[in-house]
């Protein structure tokens, strides 16, 4: 939860938020094979996702199902939009947010579905106009209540495997 660690009490999360809170106020973001990956040997330098990953959303077939953006405030901060210019590896297709924090106080990018906590932890693709901290919000499942939990993680200019094992979540 909130005050630690939530790897031993979660064991599903919901209402995933991806936020730009420690990104430059403009920018864009594509992301492809979001998953769960099974093992820990895996290097983010390698720019390669595990095999042992479970791909819950490839966007091959430009479906964004589960996937919306959020506006807080009066303007349209957050766009999002299926993309076949780029992609992880080979795939030909992903999910492209652009985002502007001068046109919504806090944009995001939400997905409604649940995940399981039976891998390792969380892990995708993204290829971000630049460099900074991204947040990946949701509420987590510990058998008997819903808790809001979170984990940041850094992101280069460019190509990213972004992999967070469930124990970061905070």
């Amino acid at each position: 939860g909130a005050d630690g660690n939530c790897a031993t009490e979660v064991t599903k999360i919901t209402w995933v938020n991806i936020i730009p809170t420690g990104l430059p106020d403009q920018g864009t973001l594509y992301m492809d094979d979001f998953g769960r990956y099974y093992s820990n040997d895996f290097m983010a330098s390698q720019k390669e996702i595990t095999d042992e990953t479970k791909v819950l959303y490839d966007f091959n077939n430009e479906s964004l199902s589960g996937w919306s953006v959020k506006n807080v405030g009066t303007g349209v901060g957050s766009v999002m939009a299926a993309d076949t210019t780029k992609g992880y590896g080979k795939s030909g297709a992903s999910l492209l947010w652009s985002y502007d924090k001068a046109d919504s106080e806090h944009p995001a990018l939400y997905h409604d579905e649940a995940f399981m906590f039976d891998q390792t932890g969380l892990i995708f693709w993204a290829d971000s106009s630049q460099g900074g901290t991204l947040r990946i919000d949701a509420t987590g499942w510990d058998g008997s209540a819903w808790t809001p939990i979170y984990a940041d993680v850094e992101l280069v200019g460019g190509e990213n495997i972004v992999k967070i094992p469930w124990k970061n979540f905070k």
